[in-house]
């Protein structure tokens, strides 16, 4: 196996690794309490996977404002990290639907969720971050890499 191949399977397997350390331990740690000055009961059945989502999107946010071709684990673990929050909102849509009894209906980059007569037109974050991650990834890809800050590099020096 060439060395290349090597470095972004190791990469790749430290980064989905990582994620889904945050992803465990998110889930187990009430951090709604910290995002939000309002008390939470945590009767809802949806809460574990929105934990997951918003420490996902957090990771998320970091490893794609540091990524680079150069640095493989960061790319990976962008790309790791936006599956686990697409499917851990997915997960918190589908746990909503079941256990409130509302209507949710996808559409191109929003979803409406329908409850006690009305409907609220709300981001999918999912999707987003899912494009995000397939442009920034094609575009890493397909990029050199990157030269030193000090701009173009004088080979006759």
């Amino acid at each position: 196996m060439p060395s290349e191949l090597k470095r972004e399977l190791g990469a790749a397997v430290a980064a989905l690794s990582l994620t889904l350390l945050i992803a465990v331990l998110a889930a187990a740690a009430p951090i709604e309490g910290f995002l939000s000055a309002y008390p939470f009961m945590r009767i809802y059945p949806w809460y574990v996977y929105w934990r997951v989502a918003m420490a996902m999107l957090l990771l998320w946010i970091v490893a794609a404002s540091f990524a680079s071709k150069e640095n493989k684990l960061l790319c990976w673990l962008m790309v790791s990290s936006a599956l686990v929050l697409a499917a851990s909102h997915y997960a918190a849509l589908v746990a909503e639907k079941t256990a409130g009894g509302v209507e949710i209906e996808l559409l191109p980059f929003l979803y409406k969720v329908k409850a006690r007569g009305g409907e609220t037109l709300k981001l999918d974050v999912a999707q987003v971050v899912l494009l995000a991650t397939l442009v920034e990834y094609v575009v890493i890809s397909r990029s050199s890499p990157r030269t030193a800050s000090s701009g173009q590099q004088n080979p006759s020096r």
